[in-house]
C-alpha cells in the first residue's frame, strides 16, 4: 500500500462497515492505469502477431501444411477460464470493502477516515486507541496502515 502522508493518533468514536463501495483514487491514478493497460494490450498483440508469423514462416520453410484448425479440450477450457476471470474482474472492478470511522485526537477534534479493503491483521472497534497512517486522496482521509494500541496489534489492509 502507499506510504502514509501523516499519522493520526486518537480514540475510535464510531465505526460503520458499509460493505462494498468504490475505491477513492485520484484522476492521475486513473489516467496512468488506462495508459499502462493500453501499452500492455498493444504490446501483447504485437508479441502474439510476431510469434504467429514466425511459426507460419518456419512451417512453410519445412513444407508442413497446416491441418484444419479445430479447438481441443484445452482450448475450450482456457477460453472458459479466461471468460470467467474477465467477467468476474470487470463486474467487481473498483469495488472493495469500505469501513468509515471517526477518530477523536487528544485535542478533541474529530477526523473522519475511510478504511478501504479487508483487515489482514488487527481491527478497529469503538473505544480503541489507534495510530493510523493516512493519505489524503481527493479530500478523503484514507487509511494505509496503523497500530491498535488497545489490542497491541498492527493494522494491515488488503484491497
Amino acid at each position: 500500500m502507499a506510504r502514509p502522508q501523516f499519522h493520526l493518533t486518537g480514540h475510535v468514536v464510531h465505526v460503520d462497515a458499509r460493505g462494498a463501495g468504490p475505491v477513492v483514487r485520484s484522476s492521475a491514478h486513473r489516467v496512468l492505469r488506462v495508459a499502462a493497460f493500453t501499452l500492455l494490450v498493444s504490446g501483447l498483440v504485437i508479441v502474439v502477431s510476431i510469434v504467429r508469423f514466425t511459426m507460419a514462416l518456419v512451417g512453410s520453410f519445412l513444407g508442413n501444411s497446416s491441418p484444419a484448425k479445430r479447438p481441443g479440450a484445452f482450448g475450450r477450457y482456457l477460453g472458459d477460464a479466461l471468460a470467467h476471470l474477465t467477467s468476474t474482474h470487470l463486474a467487481s472492478s473498483g469495488q472493495t470493502q469500505i469501513t468509515d470511522a471517526r477518530i477523536r485526537d487528544s485535542a478533541g477534534q474529530l477526523f473522519p477516515v475511510r478504511v478501504e479493503g479487508h483487515f489482514v491483521s488487527g481491527a478497529i472497534t469503538r473505544g480503541d486507541l489507534v495510530t493510523l497512517g493516512l493519505r489524503i486522496i481527493d479530500g478523503v482521509n484514507v487509511v494505509t496502515d496503523g497500530d491498535n494500541h488497545t489490542t497491541h496489534e498492527a493494522i494491515r489492509l488488503r484491497t
